[in-house]
């Protein structure tokens, strides 16, 4: 997603799009989505629009902006109903949480946009006063349309081969033996590394981040995801402060 642009709305909306109060109103809508073409430089956008995310009735605005296959959008978070501002000069609930989503996003390190997004809205949730009220109102109707591990900042995975750089012996990978591996619940990896901690992540063969895990100490570790393992061929890499270490992982059916 090389070139992905970060888009922010700030209008009114409907199911059709999103809108300036005055001339030229159109900011987003169905038809300008359905017209983009910046093929794989698909970008980022969210909104605190009301109703550019109804699904429900119809191709809505968000579905328009995913649905180009000629570029359109890899992310979209709209409002599924109404979006509240605040009362001038205050901001209000969905402002917020556009903004805490930025924050997660490029400075708090929040690298995948399901885990941004999620976290956007939890930091709303103190402030619920309970009930069905305006927070709780527009935690609920804000709407993700995307893979949740998408990664939304460009730069390396940190899997690509390079003649640079040399890995500590202190820390070192070993994967499955044999090697394909049989695809089911889990697959098993042994860490070694200095330190109190160290993370493990696994991509696919496209450099995208599909499972971490945070270690804290070395030994057997479980990739795990819940619902099975899928068949592949994946990068996996070990990082322990300034060393890391990488090993490649085949899974069969």
């Amino acid at each position: 997603n090389t070139g992905a642009n970060w888009v922010h709305y700030a209008g009114h909306g409907n199911t059709g799009g999103i809108y300036w109060q005055g001339s030229p109103s159109s900011m987003m809508t169905n038809s300008i989505a359905q017209g983009l073409t910046n093929g794989d430089k698909a970008g980022i956008h969210h909104s605190i629009a009301c109703m550019p995310g109804a699904f429900q009735s119809g191709e809505c605005c968000a579905e328009a902006l995913w649905h180009n296959s000629g570029g359109g959008a890899a992310s979209v978070m709209f409002n599924t109903s109404y979006g509240w501002e605040g009362n001038l000069p205050e901001m209000g609930v969905s402002e917020w949480m556009c903004v805490y989503l930025t924050e997660e996003v490029y400075q708090n390190g929040n690298s995948l946009i399901g885990e941004a997004f999620a976290t956007s809205k939890d930091r709303r949730v103190p402030l619920w006063t309970g009930g069905y009220d305006r927070e709780l109102y527009c935690i609920l109707d804000w709407h993700g349309f995307h893979d949740p591990t998408l990664i939304p900042l460009n730069g390396s995975s940190g899997v690509e081969d390079s003649s640079q750089g040399m890995v500590s012996p202190q820390t070192s990978l070993a994967g499955p033996f044999p090697n394909p591996v049989v695809s089911g619940e889990s697959v098993s990896f042994a860490a070694g590394f200095a330190g109190s901690s160290a993370r493990l992540s696994v991509y696919d063969v496209s450099g995208r981040l599909v499972w971490t895990q945070l270690l804290e100490g070395s030994g057997s570790v479980l990739w795990n995801t819940g619902y099975g393992v899928h068949p592949g061929i994946y990068l996996v890499r070990l990082e322990a402060g300034s060393s890391s270490a990488v090993s490649k992982l085949i899974v069969t059916n």
